[in-house]
């Protein structure tokens, strides 16, 4: 009964999205992504794209919100108290193809694809002229647009399951592009990340701290992100590998604060040099996180707050240091990560140290490293000012997933880790168990594409 209701909805819903908004990255002249007016014709233009490039993860169907809160309330981390209908098919998983906030991740994920991959044909297309472009310019900006690329791949294939991998700008070929496998994609996200991080520069492994080194894609940002996608890849060698190296060139967990990390601190201090890599955001390129978190008395339009279940999970093994950080509220309780209401400057963490060990702790146990692993859990628990008593009886995955559902909470991670942990089906079964259904693990590929690309294919149950 359910899949005939999605079925029925996407039919009268689809005709309805091509009616009045039938547009995605693929309907754009490649011109509106990469202005000719813009072109990239020497090296200062192709940095200036790079940095752009980047930027557009600001956008609020990207880290700027939706990554965050859709992922968050899909999970349960979040719960929808707002008024949105769309945030309501999220809370109950119930998701419609029509979706707007799915279908606004979809096409900013493949618009900023469709530019990463423009900047890296264009600037590999200029001449081969240290008067033009130096080529360490040339390889940094290709390797920033391939880091790009990777974190976007990694999020298509985590939300939709196997996904468009368009790896040229050429509009033709890309209006029928076909779904690649997700093991493929993911591949492709190793492969973009290894190439990026042969490349770029190491940046200040923690030791200042500066924007410059935080707010730009970098190869410390390379292998710690490789630490997060060999996870799912289940290639555990090398994501302990890879996030010892990352470790090794910070200083202990311990010497960073929690609590700096979401206060102005973070833009200045030493103490809260952990975060690898950051988005900035300022008045004119703000986000609109701190806005959906708080109540109206504190100037916010409150839509999401912390799901029950995290919430008392929080509440009795957050730590001293970590749980005002975190969270606030009695009864009900309130996302406090992000504050900026008025200005919605607050700085969106993509990757950083406490990740990394979480990453290398997961890795570790799979591998049957117990003790390793322990520390590595340990080391976390103790700056969070949390209780480092691990019980014999106690599985140590288990423990690590929920460590990572402390630490990292609304970060945009829960939802791909309750699917790469394999405890998706029992969390959201008993979270929603009137309308959860085995497929709701896979969102809905946009209704809108299936006027725009004859090839494309649904995900089972829509």
């Amino acid at each position: 009964m359910k899949q005939f209701k999605k079925i029925r909805r996407w039919v009268l819903g689809a005709v309805l999205a091509f009616s009045f908004n039938a547009c995605n990255f693929l309907e754009q002249p490649v011109v509106t992504l990469v202005p000719d007016e813009f072109a990239i014709t020497n090296g200062n233009q192709a940095k200036v794209a790079a940095r752009g490039l980047f930027h557009r993860l600001q956008d609020q169907s990207l880290y700027g919100e939706r990554l965050i809160t859709v992922t968050g309330t899909l999970a349960d981390e979040l719960l929808w108290v707002g008024t949105d209908p769309g945030n309501r098919e999220l809370e109950l998983n119930e998701v419609q193809a029509t979706n707007i906030s799915i279908g606004g991740v979809y096409s900013k994920i493949y618009e900023t694809v469709h530019q990463a991959n423009s900047i890296i044909e264009r600037v590999a297309a200029l001449p081969d002229d240290d008067a033009v472009i130096a080529d360490v310019v040339r390889k940094d900006v290709i390797a920033q647009a391939l880091f790009v690329r990777a974190l976007l791949f990694f999020h298509a294939a985590l939300i939709w399951g196997d996904a468009c991998m368009p790896l040229n700008s050429n509009f033709e070929s890309n209006l029928v592009i076909a779904r690649t496998p997700n093991h493929q994609v993911l591949l492709q996200v190793v492969k973009d990340l290894k190439d990026a991080e042969k490349v770029l520069k190491a940046g200040n492994g923690g030791e200042i701290g500066s924007d410059e080194d935080r707010c730009v894609p970098t190869s410390t940002a390379c292998k710690a992100l490789l630490s997060r996608v060999l996870l799912h890849t289940k290639q555990y060698e090398e994501a302990e590998a890879y996030a010892t190296e990352v470790i090794a060139a910070y200083a202990s967990l311990d010497l960073y604060r929690f609590s700096a990390l979401w206060t102005e601190e973070n833009k200045t201090s030493t103490v809260a040099a952990e975060s690898i890599l950051e988005l900035y955001f300022d008045i004119s390129d703000n986000n609109s996180l701190a806005f959906w978190f708080e109540t109206a008395t504190n100037g916010g339009r409150l839509e999401y707050v912390v799901g029950p279940e995290i919430a008392r999970v929080m509440k009795n093994k957050g730590g001293v240091a970590r749980l005002p950080a975190s969270v606030r509220g009695g009864t009900t309780t309130y996302v406090n990560k992000y504050r900026d209401v008025q200005n919605g400057t607050d700085r969106v963490k993509i990757i950083r140290l406490a990740e990394v060990y979480l990453n290398r702790a997961e890795a570790r146990a799979r591998l049957g490293n117990e003790i390793g692993a322990k520390n590595d859990l340990l080391t976390v628990r103790r700056r969070a000012g949390a209780s480092t008593l691990v019980n014999v009886n106690d599985d140590l995955l288990t423990l690590i997933y929920e460590e990572r559902a402390l630490e990292l909470a609304f970060e945009g991670h829960r939802w791909y880790d309750l699917k790469r942990s394999g405890q998706i089906l029992d969390v959201m079964g008993n979270e929603n168990p009137d309308t959860w259904a085995s497929n709701d693990t896979l969102m809905p590929i946009p209704a809108r594409e299936f006027f725009l690309n004859r090839n494309i294919t649904q995900n089972p149950g829509y």
